[in-house]
């Protein structure tokens, strides 16, 4: 089984090393449980997850991206998987640097009773990920235990399209034909971008639309276009990537990227070409990362 270290992996284990060779006289943080969050980090730490291959559900299952988020506690995969995609009956490889047990709990199941099952590597229990599911590990010496919320995402429409009810439509634009367009949803509102001779912002905020020409650094690659908590991104079709916090005033970020797999919080996850190999990474970065 192949592990994937994540950014949040890596990071908590360079945490766990720095902390290991400080002066005996720091700190130690301990937990509302009392236990060594130092300790409790290394010796529960979810190492690897993904999806095992099923090209009934989808192709290429295997090889869905999940970030392994070791701080929060979460496992969940940024880029969702397509439109449509049955998650009710998938198998999971979860990887540890050692435990005595894992546990897989499943729980407001519409096609499974609430259960708790016994991970190990032959497993052929399926799992219901459009129901809650968590992940208890249980360290070797079987003195810590710790819970990973799993989330696996699905696009709720399918993506780079427009639905409009009966009476609820509208023409993406009034000067010619679109050639390209995308939509993001960016500080409760909708930025949706098109592409004719030249490109337009039309921001949808409730009732009100607004609708004005907008001018990139170089040529974008919308299909790239992606929004974090704070600002818009979106590369290139070189790769470079540029920044807005308004959708109208572009700057460069330094980065060249290959793409863009979404948004987590203030940041944006994704992947570049280095040195030989592709490389996961973050943006504004913590760490670079391999398969």
């Amino acid at each position: 089984m192949t592990r994937k270290l994540t950014a949040y992996a890596l990071m908590a284990i360079m945490f766990v090393a720095s902390f290991t060779a400080c002066n005996s006289s720091d700190p130690i943080e301990i937990d509302d449980n009392g236990y060594n969050i130092e300790v409790l980090y290394s010796n529960t730490a979810i190492t690897s997850f993904s999806l095992k291959p099923n090209t009934k559900v989808l192709a290429n299952l295997d090889s869905v991206y999940f970030t392994i988020d070791l701080v929060g506690a979460r496992i969940f995969n940024a880029q969702p998987l397509p439109y449509g995609t049955k998650i009710t009956k998938l198998l999971a490889d979860i990887g540890t640097n050692g435990s005595s047990k894992i546990e897989v709990k499943v729980t407001d199941s519409k096609v499974m009773k609430d259960t708790t099952l016994v991970y190990n590597t032959s497993s052929i229990d399926s799992i219901d990920f459009s129901a809650n599911v968590s992940i208890i590990v249980t360290s070797l010496n079987e003195l810590q235990k710790r819970t990973y919320d799993v989330k696996v995402n699905v696009y709720d429409v399918k993506p780079d399209s427009l639905y409009w009810g009966k009476t609820e439509w509208a023409k993406l634009t009034d000067n010619g034909t679109p050639k390209a367009q995308k939509a993001v949803e960016y500080l409760d509102k909708v930025y949706s971008f098109v592409k004719t001779t030249d490109y337009s912002l039309t921001v949808i905020d409730g009732d009100m639309e607004t609708t004005e020409a907008v001018t990139f650094p170089a040529e974008p690659n919308l299909r790239t276009l992606t929004a974090s908590s704070n600002a818009l991104y979106v590369l290139s079709t070189t790769g470079d990537m540029y920044k807005s916090t308004d959708g109208k005033s572009w700057s460069a970020t330094g980065m060249k990227w290959n793409h863009i797999y979404g948004g987590y919080g203030d940041k944006i996850i994704g992947n570049k070409y280095e040195n030989g190999k592709y490389i996961h990474t973050m943006y504004p970065a913590l760490a670079d990362f391999t398969e």
